[in-house]
Order: structure tokens, then sequence, then C-alpha cells
């Protein structure tokens, strides 16, 4: 259900329907598995990208218990989607202040573990498809750890789409105008900017100025403009200088 979610369509239509009713049971119910609760929270998460819903979803008083889901459950299965609904609907999660012990394992962790380069971006459109590979392929011969979806996401697509940007070290977006219409596009970029990555913008439509969310996240930042072929290779080295900077 989760994933039908992801269209806007579906997801306003589901709370019409009151699906919210039956999260508010599985959140506060105690005959309900830790699986169906998580799948509970991936669900609202969904449900919550439409701004539609924020009101909705804000009212039925879901917000305190995704918080107390969030305290009491660290792993990131709870995590990952309990943070999402906060972040989606403004909300301020709950301070959760590690031990020394955890902070300098996280360190270890980071220092221990390079992230790869993602490239995120609207397959549906051929031209800019073709465009991704393109850079793909020139990261990965300059010996980049590279990770794209070339042939779609296999599985479940919250675990892959979420996974792929924490590993993640740089996020090059490439957009346009059918990038802010995909709803996997837009959640990738949004959790990209969430989890404070080090974000390319890479325009692939002439004439495109991001507006909206995209505008919001992006505006402060240089726009590498990889539609023009004859500047292909400009663009890629400008935007190789700035992925390789602290």
């Amino acid at each position: 259900m989760s994933r039908l979610a992801m269209n806007k369509t579906n997801a306003l239509e589901m709370v019409k329907l009151k699906v919210l009713q039956h999260c508010l049971s599985v959140l506060t119910g105690k005959k309900y598995s830790v699986t169906e609760v998580k799948w509970t929270l991936k669900l609202i998460w969904s449900l919550s990208f439409a701004d539609e819903n924020h009101g909705a979803i804000i009212s039925s008083g879901i917000v305190p218990l995704v918080k107390k889901k969030l305290e009491e459950h660290k792993n990131q299965e709870f995590s990952e989607p309990a943070e999402g609904i906060l972040w989606e609907l403004k909300v301020k999660k709950p301070d959760v202040t590690p031990n020394s012990n955890t902070k300098r394992d996280q360190s270890a962790k980071r220092a221990k573990k390079k992230g790869h380069i993602m490239i995120s971006y609207c397959w549906r459109k051929e031209g800019e498809k073709k465009k991704a590979h393109q850079i793909y392929g020139e990261l990965k011969r300059r010996g980049e750890n590279v990770w794209i979806d070339i042939e779609q996401m296999q599985g479940d697509i919250y675990d892959r789409m979420a996974e792929a940007v924490q590993k993640s070290d740089v996020v090059i977006c490439c957009i346009s105008e059918d990038y802010t219409q995909s709803q996997s596009c837009t959640r990738e970029a949004k959790y990209a900017d969430f989890l404070k990555k080090k974000v390319v913008w890479a325009k692939m439509q002439a004439g495109f100025n991001p507006k909206g969310w995209l505008g919001f996240i992006s505006s402060y930042h240089y726009y590498y403009n990889f539609y023009d072929e004859e500047r292909f290779d400009e663009q890629f080295n400008k935007m190789m200088k700035y992925i390789k900077s602290e």
C-alpha cells in the first residue's frame, strides 16, 4: 500500500478513505507486530509527501505517536520513515543524544567506509536518461564509485532509494521539469537535502528554472548545465572540482 501512496492522486484518495484511522489503530494497538508498525510508518511517510495531506495527518493525532516510536526504536528501519514523516510535516524531531561511545563508533564507521556518488534522474525522459548515463560513464572512467538506477529498482523501493542516498558522499540530481514531477526523484532530492549530503544540481533541460520545493533547496547553489552537449566536458570538469572540494 505504501508503494501505491507514492502516487499523489492515490495518496490524496487514501486520506479521503480514512486510511489514517487505520494507521492510528496500528500505532496505538498492542496486537500489531513490529513489521506492521514499520510498514505503517512507511505508509504515513508516503502519504505525507502530498502537502495537501499535512493538515489531516497532523489533526489525526499521529505525530506524537510517530515521535514516540522514534524514541522507542533506535534502529534504522523505524528511524528512517519516522524522521521522514516529521521532516515532511516540518515537525521538530525529539532530541536523542548518543553517548560518547556511540559517537566514537559512528565517527569510526564514517572514517572507515567511503561512500559512493549517487545519480538521481528521471528515467522516463529518454534524452535525460541518456545524459545521466553519460555522466555515469565518465565518472566510472575516472575511477569513481558510482550508484545509478540503470535497470530501475528491484525489491522494496523505499529501502533501495533510502540506502542509496544514505550511503552516498555526493548526490548528483539531474533536474528538469520532469524531475520535479517524479515522486521518486523528489523524494531522493529532499532526502539528500535532509541528510545534508553534498548535492550537485545538474540541469538537463534548457531554459528550466527550478521553482517550488526544488527552487527552495537549490537556489543558493551553482547549476551545472549539462543540456548543452558542446559544454559537457567543461561542465563535467567544474562539477568534479566541486565534488573533490572539502
